[in-house]
């Protein structure tokens, strides 16, 4: 009888607990497994500020609502217990110190810094970007990485050189190719995804792209001073290694990855003389000589007088790495 007359009094309390507003005015943790906290309005991580999320937390956000982080945003979850964000819009400010989203479901909302650029430290792994949740930045400076994670929307990152000096922006996108949701499903555990609906990385000074699926109807590479393509697996549609000035191939690399697509362009402005990119260790879907490759898959220097870059191959693979996955 005690129970049953306690519990009108105790379900009240229960329900508010279970919905809070984000605390985002002081460093805190959130730790209060299976609790929905609620982001309203226009809400700010100050300089300084570090709010961390907890393993089975989850974040809605309000329409209209967004999340402007200038200090530090920690979202840490655990296989098993993923923190879950969704329909939060996240917005680095000019100057921010980090964005770290790890173990996360982000279902609705983006990451989103593309009208103004920015500066400061992102790191995603082992997160699922959801339908419907882009990742789209530009950025003057700081440093990125990606690490075992997915994305279903395209995936923008510009770097943005700050009046009158250099871009310092750093790139590290290593291990995207898997579903890290799908595969808790035993039926689903060699689903894979990867960069979903293409990735575009423009005026990116050093950026370092390793096992990692590439899909969607195109894949690109603008103005990327330092690249190095090493282990992926290309399924878009097309893919396009781009200089916009005559001259800058000399720091690309593409090696070890499997090429599924049949369409990978290159493109430059003609200098004084010909960029040369060199293509090593590499599958193309079962072709072995140089000459069907680059007929039936390159386009280069080699089809168009007014290209200035061309392929020099160097190691053919006759079987495919899967160092991004197995699944085509």
């Amino acid at each position: 009888m005690a129970a049953r007359w306690l519990l009108p009094l105790l379900l009240p309390t229960a329900a508010i607990a279970q919905e809070i507003p984000l605390p985002v005015d002081k460093t805190t943790i959130l730790a209060r497994e299976g609790v929905t906290y609620v982001v309203e309005g226009r809400q700010s991580i100050g300089w300084g500020t570090t709010v961390t999320v907890q393993r089975g937390v989850k974040i809605v956000g309000r329409p209209e609502s967004v999340l402007v982080v200038e200090g530090t945003f920690q979202v840490r979850g655990i296989a098993g217990s993923e923190v879950i964000l969704e329909d939060v819009r996240i917005e680095p400010a000019e100057r921010f110190e980090e964005v770290r989203l790890d173990t996360v479901l982000f279902l609705g909302g983006h990451v989103k810094a593309a009208e103004k650029p920015v500066a400061g430290r992102i790191i995603v792994e082992n997160t699922d970007f959801g339908t419907g949740v882009p990742f789209d930045v530009a950025m003057t400076g700081g440093a990125i990485d990606f690490l075992n994670s997915t994305f279903m929307e395209p995936v923008r990152i510009r770097g943005v050189p700050p009046e009158g000096k250099r871009c310092t922006l750093k790139l590290n996108l290593n291990g995207c190719f898997y579903n890290f949701a799908a595969r808790r499903k035993e039926s689903q555990r060699n689903a894979h995804s990867g960069f979903e609906k293409g990735l575009f990385l423009t005026g990116v000074p050093d950026a370092l792209v390793r096992n990692c699926r590439m899909a969607g109807d195109r894949t690109e590479f603008v103005d990327c001073e330092k690249l190095t393509f090493d282990g992926n697996r290309v399924n878009s549609v097309e893919i396009v290694f781009k200089q916009t000035q005559p001259g800058r191939f000399k720091d690309t690399k593409l090696q070890k990855s499997d090429i599924y697509t049949t369409k990978v362009v290159f493109e430059a402005p003609v200098g004084k003389q010909r960029d040369q990119v060199p293509v090593d260790k590499c599958w193309f879907g079962g072709l072995t000589r140089r000459e069907e490759i680059a007929e039936k898959v390159i386009r280069d220097g080699d089809d168009d007088p007014e290209c200035g870059v061309v392929v020099v191959f160097r190691k053919i693979l006759d079987r495919p790495l899967d160092l991004a996955g197995k699944t085509n």
